[in-house]
């Protein structure tokens, strides 16, 4: 080894002794510059609002409000208003069931007709005829498990992201208005594709049979008392209507403003249906961030953790969805093809990265109403970004979401310079 080279590494060495992600940090310029990116986003009219936090293993970094909860009425949008998360529900169920399997009372691997006979039931479509939606199916080859219900390998679907059960659901909609798992055929065989469905909504009931408690107060004893998060529930208490945000749909690029549902019959699924802040979520993802635990409190272990964020789904990949009702959801995720996933979470492991975006070994889902959040283990970060638009995967706050995580990573790179003698930030070359 040459002197440079030796005198290099120990360098390196002695910087990484003093280097820590929980300091990950922000000055009060970036942050200032960053507000002003999503403000130029809001005055562009790109988007009507969104609130975006961001925040190390100890406390919050960043967090801004800009635009308006309600545009008719002038009302901006403040840093403590409510969101629908929608699909942001299955991370904390996921986290539930870990819990259970901790706990003994759960296999990862055991059949979900041992906890809900029903599931057994199932089938699969063997036939289908687009002409007139009829169709045939057959029984499983082999039973859904609870792996494959937090993986999404088990074969049940979501009507707005697929063709053929969008299609059942139309031709249904006049003899039945549930939207139950139940009520359609699995899409494929459990463990051979993935696919995005009501998997997580199997495992909700699933919690309530083995705990013999609704899941709304459960989640509210196990997860968010815990962690302190006041303002994360399935039915908004009245005196926090104020807080809730309108939303938007996106039509032929105009925003129509709607007001609110949360003041409607509440949808207790394990799969969608929570109301939260984007405080309260960042509290959630830091517990994962530290490994389970979160200001002294212990919800998950650091097994539990590093089982639910990484890849479980062996060869297979996160596959495109279609948006198979317009005006509800576009094609999603961006990188499907790429990426793996875990036990609740989407896990970025393609290593045909840009420096300035998130690292491989990052976790991350959404919400229906575009409402976004990752955690990036390596460089030490959560970020929480909610809107209330629709359809979900809008182009424009999906372009907005890109552009906001660019320049995070920038200004972070910026402010956190140490780095290795290639120039790349140094949570990026020494994971």
């Amino acid at each position: 080894m040459t002197i440079t080279r030796f005198l290099s590494c120990t360098a390196v060495i002695f910087l990484l002794s003093f280097y820590d992600t929980n300091a990950q940090s922000l000055s009060q310029n970036d942050q200032n510059e960053l507000g002003q990116y999503l403000h130029m986003q809001v005055a562009a009219e790109a988007v009507p609002g969104m609130v975006v936090m961001v925040a190390n293993k100890k406390k919050v970094i960043y967090k801004s409000a800009v635009g308006f909860n309600s545009i008719s009425n002038n009302d901006t949008l403040l840093i403590d208003d409510i969101f629908n998360i929608a699909s942001m529900t299955k991370a904390i169920t996921s986290v539930v069931i870990m819990q259970l399997y901790e706990q003994g009372r759960i296999g990862l691997d055991d059949e979900a007709q041992k906890y809900l006979p029903k599931i057994g039931d199932m089938q699969v479509i063997s036939t289908f005829n687009q002409t007139d939606t009829t169709f045939t199916t057959r029984p499983l080859d082999h039973p859904i498990t609870i792996r494959q219900l937090l993986t999404h390998t088990s074969g049940i679907g979501y009507p707005f992201c697929n063709d053929t059960l969008a299609m059942i659901s139309e031709k249904r909609k006049n003899e039945k208005s549930s939207s139950s798992y139940l009520d359609f055929p699995l899409l494929h065989e459990p463990g051979i594709y993935w696919t995005y469905g009501m998997s997580t909504d199997v495992l909700g009931d699933i919690i309530e049979k083995i705990t013999d408690t609704l899941i709304d107060k459960y989640y509210s004893e196990r997860i968010f008392k815990p962690l302190g998060m006041v303002n994360t529930f399935y039915t908004v208490p009245t005196d926090k209507y104020n807080r809730l945000t309108n939303f938007y749909d996106h039509v032929n690029g105009e925003y129509k403003e709607r007001p609110s549902n949360g003041t409607d019959k509440p949808i207790l699924k394990g799969g969608n249906g929570l109301y939260s802040t984007a405080e309260d979520y960042t509290k959630f993802l830091q517990m994962l961030l530290n490994k389970g635990t979160f200001n002294g409190i212990k919800i998950l272990s650091k097994t539990s953790v590093n089982e639910m964020t990484k890849n479980q789904i062996g060869d297979l990949f996160v596959d495109t969805q279609k948006g198979a009702l317009p005006g509800l959801s576009n094609d999603f995720p961006a990188r499907a093809g790429k990426d793996k996933y875990g036990l609740g979470f989407v896990i970025r492991t393609a290593t045909d990265y840009d420096i300035i975006k998130r690292n491989p070994g990052s976790y991350d889902w959404a919400g229906l109403f575009n409402t976004y959040y990752w955690v990036d283990p390596a460089a030490g970060i959560t970020v929480v970004v909610m809107m209330q638009v629709r359809p979900f995967y809008d182009d424009a706050c999906i372009n907005t979401l890109n552009d906001f995580e660019k320049s995070l990573y920038q200004h972070l790179n910026k402010t956190n310079p140490i780095a290795s003698l290639s120039g790349k930030p140094l949570y990026q070359n020494f994971r």
